[in-house]
């Protein structure tokens, strides 16, 4: 019996240490459950604060886009009306002109289509000159045979031009719209051109450059000049803020303008 009483006493301590430890040992085991727990808790809560961040990032981007898209309406609209002040001439003295420009050319040969020929020569062998990149870019141009009118009203500049709707405008309008062209790639191309039958021109230049990076000053420099040398043609010139762009930041330069 006390032989019996030993070994259970001999029993009970390793049991107690045991019991002891598998204690410990499930307490550390719900400890990591719960640091797992609020690892998780938290990690939903980053990923719905994130969510929501792009979802509020989403929401202003798409609020910025149809606010630059209005004022591109609005821009255009108002360019629109600007043309349509400009050019008082009726559509019946437009056909006139037209007529008897078509007499004239019928009947004999004058220097001006003389003139007109040598400049579209320069304007043909200017175009050759151009690099490949620039030879590959279409150009959209709304054309009026009036070769010897002298109250036409030009529109240049950009792809953006591309949109103005011609219902409303006088027939002696003309529209070139050069895509992807930068300031000294219209002004190129306005040199090779008569422009003394122009009374009225409308540029619009300078986004293509703040797209690429140009300094505003610099662009605002090529632009004056431009327009200078346009002065010496004795036609009126309006030269349009560059409307809002999603690429560039147009703002620094229509300042300066």
């Amino acid at each position: 019996m006390r032989m019996m009483n030993e070994r259970l006493l001999n029993t009970k301590f390793p049991l107690n240490n045991y019991q002891h430890e598998t204690r410990l040992q499930l307490s550390q085991l719900r400890d990591e459950i719960a640091s797992v727990k609020n690892t998780i808790s938290l990690a939903n809560q980053q990923s719905t604060d994130k969510v929501q961040t792009i979802s509020q990032s989403t929401d202003k981007r798409s609020k910025d886009i149809k606010q630059a898209n209005d004022a591109l309406h609005r821009k255009l609209q108002s360019m629109h009306d600007t043309i349509k002040k400009i050019t008082p001439s009726t559509a019946i003295m437009a056909e006139r002109l037209v007529q008897n420009e078509r007499i004239e050319i019928a009947t004999t040969e004058t220097p001006q289509s003389e003139k007109s020929n040598n400049n579209r020569s320069g304007h043909e062998r200017k175009e050759k000159e151009q690099s490949p990149t620039e030879q590959t870019h279409d150009e959209n141009t709304d054309i009026v045979d009036t070769t010897n009118i002298s109250d036409k009203t030009l529109i240049i500049g950009d792809s953006i031009l591309s949109g103005i709707n011609r219902r409303g405008l006088n027939k002696n309008t003309h529209i070139k719209t050069l895509p992807v062209r930068k300031i000294k790639d219209i002004r190129l191309t306005l040199d090779s051109w008569d422009m003394t039958k122009y009374k009225t021109v409308i540029i619009y230049i300078g986004g293509n450059d703040m797209a690429e990076g140009e300094d505003p000053r610099k662009a605002y420099h090529e632009i004056k000049q431009f327009l200078h040398a346009l002065n010496g043609h004795n036609c009126t010139l309006y030269l349009c803020t560059v409307a809002p762009r999603r690429d560039a930041d147009v703002v620094p330069l229509n300042d300066i303008i």
